[in-house]
């Protein structure tokens, strides 16, 4: 927040001259705009705004005849001066305060904290918002020998090491007393802890601040879910060369904003991918949000990010080498519980369609190609579960596949396209071949359209359209405009 300053002289800027003076004085204070203010003067700093009269120096008024009309110290009380340089931040009053009284028990989540000795610590999350740019004061008052950490924006109980301030035993006998600045755009994150790990007991909080604030108790939430990766779904992963990494597909919904963790145990390296609106295993770097590599020193996979609710998430759990598959136990750490749903594993059990590419059929110009003269067949999708879902096709002939949202225009072959492919369908059942395969989310409440047709020009041929899926699809050829 931006200060201004109260100035205790009668301040009018002239052009008079004056005696020069028989002993040095030491030069007066400037300030930023120009006006000059006498040695023993006392400042006090003050939001913009409290002027009776704005300053027209402010307002890019140079005129040294024009006098100023400021706030005085008996029309806005504030809590604290400074009176001479280097006065002792700690010893400003704070006239906002809040007594919170709360416990650690082996309830309480757990954390290795910073710079505390090997083993887990219990602690208390609080949530701190400022009303204005301040300082702010917690001191605790226990039996236990306390620790307190405040971190900007978010805590991760996972990594928690870039605190913003933080304090042991300032308060004396064991306890904390942390004096911070506070901004008011940003929401801080306080965590109570102990010196020593597996230490339960009652405390008290004072918290003072030099404007009002709120403070609320919230709790750093985890849940996990096991998974396992097989053979039958495989992509190829961001970076990887081949279609043949193994994975599983987690949707992810959020019920609160802010920051969560995702973190990974098993006994192969594994990688973790966030997608966001949608996961497109053919296009595995398309809606990509954040990933993670097997940087722990266990070869698991962390990955933290910033979630909005009520946006839809993907997690994608894989490995760093091809062709493995294990068991793996995937959590997530966040403000509130998020929600792990797995996409199930996706079984055949729709029916095959054929059709063909004529001399007869309508031609387009397919997006992402070259030449207007590309023959084309359109095909209605629907299902009656929403999962994750492969189109294959099936031909001697190089085929290109497109999947739209809602309609599908010949004319407007852009509008409402979800995503392509070319020559993906490589995988053990089909072979690749130069043949599309698209692997998406698809909603049981939606109408999509695949758009069937070939990599050149004036190429006909039979094909086979082949649905993978978890549940019950229906694909119908359809008037080539829908």
């Amino acid at each position: 927040m931006n200060f201004v300053f109260i100035v205790f002289v009668g301040l009018i800027i002239g052009s008079n001259a004056v005696d020069e003076p028989d002993e040095e004085i030491t030069p007066p204070l400037v300030l930023d705009d120009g006006i000059f203010i006498p040695e023993d003067t006392t400042i006090l700093p003050m939001p913009i705004g409290a002027f009776t009269e704005f300053p027209s120096i402010l307002e890019g008024n140079t005129n040294e005849d024009s006098t100023y009309s400021f706030t005085t110290e008996t029309e806005m009380s504030f809590p604290w001066e400074i009176t001479e340089e280097g006065t002792d931040a700690t010893a400003i009053e704070l006239p906002y305060n809040q007594n919170i009284s709360s416990s650690l028990e082996t309830s309480n989540p757990t954390f290795q904290r910073p710079y505390g000795d090997s083993g887990l610590y219990y602690y208390d999350v609080f949530e701190i918002q400022a009303s204005f740019n301040g300082y702010f004061s917690f001191e605790s008052k226990s039996s236990m020998d306390t620790v307190a950490y405040i971190y900007s924006d978010s805590f991760d109980a996972m990594y928690p090491f870039d605190w913003h301030s933080w304090d042991d035993d300032e308060g004396g006998e064991g306890q904390f007393r942390l004096f911070t600045y506070l901004e008011d755009d940003r929401t801080y994150q306080l965590v109570v802890t102990t010196k020593d790990p597996q230490v339960t007991g009652n405390y008290e909080m004072i918290v003072k601040g030099l404007y009002s604030f709120t403070i609320k108790r919230i709790m750093a939430a985890t849940r996990g879910i096991n998974g396992i990766l097989r053979r039958y779904r495989r992509f190829r992963r961001p970076g990887g060369i081949y279609p043949s990494y193994f994975f599983s597909v987690y949707q992810v919904i959020v019920r609160r904003s802010g920051y969560y963790t995702f973190t990974s145990n098993s006994t192969v390296h594994l990688l973790g991918y966030l997608y966001v609106n949608n996961f497109y295993a053919g296009q595995s770097s398309k809606n990509l949000l954040a990933s993670g590599t097997d940087n722990q020193e266990n070869g698991q996979f962390r990955v933290r990010t910033y979630l909005s609710s009520p946006r839809t998430y993907y997690f994608v759990v894989t490995t760093v080498d091809r062709r493995v598959t294990t068991h793996f136990r995937l959590s997530v750490t966040g403000p509130i519980n998020a929600l792990l749903e797995p996409i199930k594993s996706m079984i055949l059990t729709n029916p095959t369609v054929s059709s063909e590419w004529t001399m007869e059929s309508e031609i387009f110009r397919r997006p992402y190609g070259f030449g207007r003269n590309h023959y084309y067949q359109v095909f209605e999708v629907t299902v009656n579960e929403k999962g994750l879902y492969s189109l294959i096709c099936r031909s001697t002939v190089d085929s290109v596949g497109y999947i739209y949202e809602n309609s599908f225009n010949a004319s407007s072959p852009n509008r409402n396209l979800m995503t392509y492919d070319d020559q993906h369908a490589a995988n053990e059942l089909f072979g690749g071949n130069d043949q599309f395969g698209i692997t998406l989310i698809l909603d049981k409440d939606v109408t999509y359209y695949l758009v069937a047709t070939t990599f050149r020009e004036f190429r006909f041929g039979t094909f086979d359209i082949v649905v993978q899926g978890e549940g019950q699809a229906t694909i119908s050829a359809v008037n080539n405009n829908r």
